[in-house]
């Protein structure tokens, strides 16, 4: 029998999908939002009140949230959320695919996320301290649309 151990949560990749192919961006400091809360209904019985049904809905699921250092503009994941912030009303969002990896201590992933249809819907930067000696973050949150 083989024993079990759980992987480290600290070692994971993020890749992008683009030009037909996966390619990794920038390392991420940080993943959390990977949620899926069933939803239901509670339905009280017509005529008898006493019983209560509860009517499965669909999942919610919660945004992504991907934390890192702040990174050069020419970054295929930057260009992505400009183009979402600059875009036009009237022209719908392009989604993208993202994958994240959690990996074993070979580098080997052991469990795989595929997010599809994502796109951003919000950027943002955390709090510069002139008191402090950390490095600047940037936060970039993904909505994901409906299968």
């Amino acid at each position: 029998m083989t024993s079990y151990h759980p992987p480290a949560s600290f070692f994971f990749s993020v890749s992008l999908f683009r030009d037909g192919e996966w390619s990794s961006d920038t390392s991420f400091q940080e993943v959390s939002g990977l949620q899926v809360e069933p939803q239901r209904v509670e339905t009280i019985e017509g005529g008898d009140n006493r019983f209560v049904h509860q009517i499965p809905k669909p999942a919610k699921r919660s945004n992504l949230k991907l934390k890192r250092g702040i990174t050069p503009a020419n970054s295929e994941f930057v260009r992505r959320c400009k183009a979402v912030q600059e875009a036009d009303p009237g022209r719908p969002i392009a989604p993208f695919d993202k994958i994240i990896h959690l990996l074993d201590s070979n580098g080997d992933p052991t469990m795989t996320w595929k997010l599809t249809k994502a796109w951003v819907v919000k950027w943002s930067t955390d709090h510069f301290d002139a008191s402090k000696n950390t490095l600047a973050l940037e936060t970039v949150e993904i909505c994901l649309r409906d299968p």
